[in-house]
C-alpha cells in the first residue's frame, strides 16, 4: 500500500474476495450508494441483469428516480452479478 507521511493507509469499508482465481477488493455497499437503495432492499441477480442492459450514458428509471449509467456503475453491477453466482457454487 502507498504510504502517506510515514503511515500506511487503512482500507476502511473495503472487502476482499477471490473471484476467478484473482483477489478482488471493492467498497462494500458502493452499488447501493450509487442506486440510493437502503440495505433492506434485496439486489438480486434478475434485477441487476435488468439494470446492466442499459448502455453507458443512458438514463433509466429505478425505483422512481432517474439514474444515469456510468462506466463505474456498469462495472459494479457486473461485479454484483458475478459475486451472486459465486455464492451459489
Amino acid at each position: 500500500m502507498p504510504t502517506q507521511y510515514g503511515r500506511k493507509r487503512e482500507n476502511k469499508g473495503m472487502t476482499s474476495v477471490e473471484l476467478g482465481g484473482k483477489k478482488i477488493t471493492f467498497k462494500e455497499g458502493s452499488l447501493r450508494g450509487m442506486l440510493r437503495v437502503p440495505k433492506t432492499v434485496k439486489l438480486d441477480a434478475p434485477l441487476l441483469r435488468r439494470l446492466n442492459k442499459a448502455e453507458i450514458g443512458e438514463t433509466y428509471m429505478f425505483r422512481g428516480r432517474e439514474i444515469k449509467m456510468t462506466p463505474l456503475m456498469k462495472k459494479r453491477i457486473t461485479l454484483g452479478i458475478n459475486l451472486q453466482k459465486r455464492k451459489k457454487n
